[in-house]
């Protein structure tokens, strides 16, 4: 799993150009428009790929999240690397040094997170 840490706190992954991402009720759902696979976030997960799309970079995220959601600094700053990890696993995000929790993968639309 690529690893995203405090260390790189001024990454800037970014969303894959080839995955939309759009609110669905209270689902957050992500399409992966080369593979047709589909993902959906968790209320954390939705906030944080909300955060990607303005174009914030790892430690800015970090910082919003710990404003917003009640949670310790070290569970918040492993949920970050996990879920960033996962979305880069799946090739969700892309990010400024070339690499190409939360997240499920739903095949078509038959799976859940």
């Amino acid at each position: 799993m690529r690893r995203f840490s405090e260390d790189s706190g001024r990454l800037r992954p970014r969303p894959n150009h080839d995955v939309v991402g759009r609110r669905m009720g209270k689902e957050f759902v992500l399409i992966q428009l080369r593979t047709n696979r589909v993902y959906t976030l968790n209320r954390t997960g939705a906030r944080l790929w909300e955060l990607l799309e303005a174009g914030c970079d790892r430690a800015t995220i970090q910082d919003r999240l710990a404003q917003e959601f009640e949670v310790g600094e070290t569970a918040l700053a492993n949920e970050i690397d996990r879920l960033l990890g996962k979305l880069a696993d799946e090739k969700l995000l892309d990010s400024d040094d070339e690499s190409s929790g939360a997240v499920e993968e739903r095949p078509s639309a038959s799976r859940r997170s």
